[in-house]
């Protein structure tokens, strides 16, 4: 196993339970290589732990200890699960807390601390610490001092030589209910299978490694691994030294190329993915389908999706063509080419992103108690008015007009109520609702249901008058108790209406628009630019509140 920090390459077997690297600023990393780990009680085949110390907020120094189990039957089969020791819980990777962020990247499981780490576990026989120059020279372990010379003071020490076997013999650690195991070291010579594993190392696939990685340390570990596999004959025990050897040379900037065959160190990969020596580890996805293309990180080796294919992170089914990408929407999945409707709008599923158009979404303006509006944006005011007034009308002078009669009805002058509505229909007809209940058609009394050919009136209960219009106009007047109106206008005329219901662009700043095109700032300057009769009174400003003046209060 080897745990690269630096340029210098060693091996050990695996022989101890835990390999352990320390930072004197509050860090250790410790790997568990044995068959299981105690940790509760929970028992987890392989596992990553990582402590951390932090400053309290009271400055006091305290031992922080998250230890990240990250499992490979988890991961596999539990939608990507870790077990975090602090809370004896699992939780769903990706997972961020504590400033530690841990992720799946292809055939890895990243951790990133905040303070300047990160570590690479392949759930098997990789595992990569990465360490901000902050800890250069205060660090301890199998991965050195990081002190920027690569033998002292790890292999020498005090002008005394050691074997790598001794130097981690120094950094084992025991378990809690076990104890590490000392197994005797190899004694049998291993040169025949040295010229082998150099045509291995030095093959046309590592071509771009030569130059960046010294293969020696790589040729001797391979020669004992072939030495001591108990075959020989078989090449195919080199295959981890060989693998070690591509990584790092992927991580120096190199490109290794495909090396392994279906008859010489075989990797399988799930679904339909397949395995690469060299891929990008942003991978491309059905949520994230150009996540590649702002990449800076270093290739990997792992499972990758073929190309022009991206993976379905949805369905989690594989590899797909991006225009076979399901989406998500509130939890629930969607096929390409299914839609789903929200208010004004209509979404499909297309290349697994939502494509939205908007729908014929009505807005409704509303004059109830005789004075409070609500515009079509939904800006609401009070205004106690004495006139005839322009509720909505469209820009376009041959279009529709909607008047209402505001009128004083009781002995204050905040005390109005809607008298009469009026329509003007684009053809110049002249329908008015009285507060009675009466229509009149070019003053002329009309009996209800009254069809014409763009206008239809009728009163489908004894408290409502309706009118219909052709033309994505609806007005539902209320009649009993008092006279309200609700003025409902299709999508059709956004931005093409003025008056004191505004002007429908969704915009509630600018509901205030006069008729000569300024914005005012209170009510009453507004509405009185909207009256229908010059002969009017404009009405003063009151900032009196109205609701004062009830005897009640």
């Amino acid at each position: 196993v080897t745990i690269p920090f630096g340029q210098f390459n060693f091996f050990i077997e695996r022989t101890v339970s835990y390999v352990k690297i320390t930072a004197k600023l509050g860090l250790v990393v410790m790997w568990n290589e044995d068959d299981s780990l105690w940790s509760g009680n929970i028992n987890v085949s392989g596992s990553v732990g990582i402590w951390l110390r932090h400053e309290s907020l009271t400055s006091r120094r305290r031992q922080e200890s998250l230890t990240s189990q990250l499992r490979h039957e988890s991961l596999r089969k539990q939608e990507n699960m870790a077990i975090l020791q602090r809370h004896e819980s699992l939780v769903t990777i990706p997972f961020g807390q504590f400033n530690i962020f841990i992720e799946r990247t292809v055939s890895y499981v990243k951790i990133t601390a905040k303070l300047g780490l990160v570590v690479m576990w392949n759930e098997d026989d990789s595992l990569w610490v990465e360490l901000d120059s902050k800890f250069q020279n205060q660090t301890c372990g199998l991965c050195g001092d990081f002190n920027g010379v690569q033998i002292y003071d790890e292999f020498i020490s005090h002008g005394d030589h050691l074997k790598t076997i001794d130097y981690g013999d120094i950094w084992k650690m025991n378990g809690p209910t076990e104890t590490c195991t000392e197994i005797p070291g190899h004694t049998e010579q291993c040169e025949e299978q040295t010229e082998l594993c150099e045509q291995l190392l030095t093959s046309l696939a590592f071509s771009s490694c030569k130059d960046l990685i010294a293969t020696d340390s790589f040729i001797k570990a391979c020669a004992e691994d072939m030495c001591h596999c108990g075959n020989s004959s078989s090449s195919s025990c080199a295959c981890p030294t060989m693998s070690e050897y591509s990584r790092q040379c992927a991580h120096a900037g190199g490109k290794p190329q495909e090396w392994k065959t279906d008859q010489f160190c075989m990797k399988t990969c799930p679904l339909s993915m397949q395995y690469q020596e060299c891929g990008s580890p942003c991978t491309d996805t059905c949520s994230n389908p150009k996540r590649n293309q702002h990449c800076e990180e270093h290739c990997t080796d792992g499972c990758f999706c073929p190309a022009g294919t991206v993976f379905d992170d949805i369905t989690q089914t594989g590899c797909v063509a991006v225009n076979q990408c399901s989406c998500l929407h509130n939890g629930q999945t969607y096929q390409p080419g299914q839609s789903f409707s929200r208010t004004c709008h209509e979404c499909t599923c297309i290349q697994g992103q939502w494509s939205c158009v908007d729908l014929d979404c009505p807005a409704t303006c509303s004059i109830v108690g005789g004075s409070h509006i609500t515009t079509y944006d939904e800006k609401a005011y009070t205004f106690h008015g004495d006139c005839s007034y322009v509720l909505s009308k469209q820009t376009n002078k041959t279009a529709f007009t909607v008047l209402g009669d505001i009128v004083k009805c009781g002995k204050t002058d905040v005390e109005t109520c809607l008298r009469s509505v009026t329509l003007v229909t684009p053809e110049s007809m002249i329908i008015v609702i009285e507060a009675s209940g009466k229509v009149f058609v070019n003053k002329m009394f009309s009996q209800l249901p009254l069809f014409m050919a763009d206008v239809k009136i009728f009163q489908p209960s004894t408290f409502y008058i309706v009118v219909h219009t052709s033309y994505g106009l609806r007005l539902e007047v209320q009649i009993t108790p008092i006279m309200q109106v609700y003025i409902v206008a299709s999508s059709s005329h956004k931005e093409k209406t003025q008056g004191l219901c505004g002007d429908f662009n969704s915009i509630q700043a600018d509901d205030f628009r006069t008729i000569n095109g300024l914005v005012e700032g209170t009510a009453e300057s507004f509405a009185n630019t909207w009256k229908n009769k010059a002969s009017c009174p404009d009405v003063a400003q009151s900032f009196e509140i109205p609701c004062s003046l009830s005897v009640e209060n």
